[in-house]
């Protein structure tokens, strides 16, 4: 706010008995009127040409499908929500405006492939079915289509391959005459490990169903070879049932004795884990991962607007 000069002040204080008359009230002139419309209008269509070409505009192509400026917001704001890198990124300054935008597009491009798959090679889906439900109809449709995977199996994750070649070592260890025991300590990444040293007695339904299967088929003392379930591969030893420990239930633990008529079983195991995802979602990664590489962001054209996009 200015301050008044000096002599306005003085005036403004000065008493007298005086009437003092307002002075007349100007009347607007017109052509300012016109003016001052004529500027708050382009105003508005500047604005509104903004988001126009800004906002909701088409700021991507891929294989010559569209994607708007808000397709690409609302990916941002799925990365920001559900992606760790994505957030530190950003976090540390690491990421432009136009580099988020430019990874949300990808996402973007990359689902509206799948949906294009979905549509030219007839997958339809049930109104109540969710959108998992749809990707893995997609998935199981592109896992059959022998155009995109000569040998699905080579394209799950690498870390799936890591894990499998350690355990295989580990297991030739054994066979070789080293102490299971002594190499289940050093080795394996089982979280219980610590709680049930003398190893595990359940009943059927207690563990995942790949190794019960394995270990119900397993003689005392004999070890599996490689078995993989969700968590990673386990190399099993059959023994019998730990005394004094608790006893793994579909219900959870219990303390020994089981009161119930249901055979118990004991084993051991070495773990070696992957990154903890079943094993859909893991040909779930695979799909994208090669449909992505054939048919995706390779054919993805950013255009102006994109690095405009908020």
């Amino acid at each position: 706010m200015k301050k008044r000069n000096a002599s306005q002040g003085k005036q403004l204080n000065r008493t007298t008995s005086n009437t003092v008359k307002a002075p007349p009230v100007k009347s607007i002139d017109k052509k300012w009127f016109i003016v001052g419309a004529a500027v708050l209008l382009a105003v508005v269509i500047l604005t509104a040409g903004l988001i126009r070409v800004y906002g909701d505009n088409v700021v991507a192509r891929v294989n010559g499908i569209n994607i708007r400026g808000s397709e690409v917001s609302q990916a941002v704001i799925h990365l920001m929500q559900h992606d760790e890198d994505f957030q530190m990124w950003m976090s540390w300054g690491m990421l432009s405006q136009e580099d988020a935008n430019t990874m949300g597009a990808s996402r973007v491009a990359f689902n509206k492939l799948l949906e294009d798959y979905a549509r030219r090679n007839g997958i339809s889906f049930a109104r109540r079915d969710d959108l998992a439900q749809r990707t893995d109809a997609i998935v199981d449709a592109i896992i059959a289509d022998d155009g995109l995977f000569a040998n699905f199996e080579e394209h799950m994750p690498r870390d799936l391959y890591e894990a499998e070649a350690k355990a295989g070592e580990v297991l030739t260890r054994i066979l070789m005459g080293e102490n299971f025991d002594n190499l289940m300590f050093a080795y394996s990444g089982d979280q219980g490990l610590h709680n049930f040293p003398d190893g595990y007695a359940f009943i059927e339904g207690a563990m995942v169903e790949e190794f019960f299967e394995a270990a119900r088929n397993l003689e005392i003392g004999e070890i599996s070879g490689l078995v993989l379930t969700q968590f990673g591969f386990h190399i099993i030893q059959r023994i019998e049932p730990p005394e004094d420990t608790a006893i793994l239930t579909p219900w959870g633990e219990v303390p020994p004795p089981l009161d119930t008529e249901d055979e118990l079983f004991g084993a051991k195991h070495i773990l070696i884990g992957f990154e903890d995802l079943s094993h859909q979602a893991r040909r779930r990664w695979a799909v994208f991962h090669v449909f992505e590489e054939k048919l995706g962001t390779a054919d993805l054209v950013l255009l102006p607007g994109i690095g405009n996009v908020e």
